[in-house]
């Protein structure tokens, strides 16, 4: 989906590189078109839940995250609100002028948003609601970054980011508070897929292996890396509690990633 992971991802298939580790979901999808991976189903999946993979194993889910919001509480205070739970509080009268987000073009996370909201909500309600989320004056960064520096300094109240990178920088910072999108969501995978121009496939084969078994998530576990949700620790921890009754979309990425420009170029006209 994103245009330059793409190109990386095709650089890296040139030059034999074993295995790619990192692209989301849509951006496997379209490495797989472009026959730049072969399939592996390794023997550790058998203790993850089905839905968690693709059906062909062109590539392998090793983490999960969902959409959140994170809220400057300070700036919320000052305009009355409370921090937002769902898309339709983004198109209150209060936060006219007071939300940031990364171009949809750039985020793969504000893109899935729309995603998310076209596919549970419906196309007509989610063209409706971009209609009105479009009258609220967003400011639009060229990366999330900038769209935290803007929320954490108070120029902004709202923004849109992976929950868990939204949950992590609430324990930074006081007058940050995070929360799980609940009228529309979407599972937000990334994982590791193996190079058809690999050169040593049994050992590609096995590093996909060890990050799927439990060695390698205890260490993640205990170095408490930040922003990686391993989906073998997926029922361990505080996850289902944080997003309990979310609607989360079911994915079809033919639509989400061929279609991406028609998609965003009706959302912005809506």
């Amino acid at each position: 989906m994103n245009k330059k992971v793409i190109e990386i991802i095709n650089h890296l298939y040139k030059k034999n590189i074993d295995c790619v580790i990192g692209p989301n979901q849509d951006d496997f999808y379209l490495a797989e078109r472009a026959n730049m991976l072969i399939p592996y189903i390794s023997r550790q999946l058998a203790d993850l839940p089905v839905q968690t993979q693709p059906r062909k194993g062109m590539w392998t889910n090793l983490w999960v995250d969902y959409l959140g919001f994170l809220s400057n509480t300070e700036s919320l205070h000052d305009l009355g609100l409370f921090a937002p739970e769902g898309w339709i509080d983004l198109i209150v009268k209060n936060l006219k002028d007071e939300i940031v987000l990364e171009e949809y073009e750039n985020s793969p996370t504000v893109y899935s948003g729309i995603v998310s909201m076209w596919q549970v909500q419906g196309e007509t309600a989610s063209l409706n609601f971009a209609h009105e989320l479009n009258k609220q004056k967003i400011k639009f960064v060229a990366n999330e970054e900038d769209a935290i520096k803007d929320v954490l300094k108070g120029k902004k109240a709202v923004t849109i980011l992976p929950l868990s990178k939204a949950l992590a920088l609430e324990k930074q910072a006081p007058n940050l508070y995070a929360s799980i999108i609940m009228d529309a969501n979407r599972c937000l995978y990334s994982g590791v897929g193996i190079m058809r121009g690999t050169e040593a496939p049994e050992q590609a084969q096995m590093f996909v292996d060890y990050l799927l078994s439990e060695e390698f998530t205890t260490w993640m576990k205990d170095a408490a890396i930040p922003n990686l949700w391993h989906l073998r620790l997926h029922n361990d921890d505080a996850r289902r509690f944080l997003i309990g009754e979310a609607k989360l979309a079911i994915d079809d990425l033919g639509w989400s990633s061929l279609s991406k420009k028609e998609i965003i170029k009706r959302w912005k006209k809506a």
